[in-house]
């Protein structure tokens, strides 16, 4: 991720961060979907401006779904 010299991601690619790891990261406030509504337009911006091939899913990445007793326990 870039991130100047304080540390704190540039707000594009933040956008497009918490968009591509939706399931692992999430921000202790405000709730999830005030934070996919207001960063969605960015990430469709940084998108644009030619920033989405740093958060693109890579071939050599598998994703394991999660066992179907975690989704249960979720719902529950």
């Amino acid at each position: 991720m870039c991130t100047p010299s304080k540390g704190m991601p540039k707000p594009l690619h933040l956008a497009l961060f918490v968009d591509r790891f939706r399931r692992e990261v999430r921000a202790p406030f405000p709730p999830a979907a005030i934070v996919r509504a207001l960063m969605a337009p960015l990430a469709a911006l940084a998108r644009r401006r030619g920033h989405g091939e740093r958060y693109a899913p890579t071939a050599d990445v598998i994703a394991f779904p999660a066992p179907v007793e975690a989704e249960v326990a979720l719902a529950a």
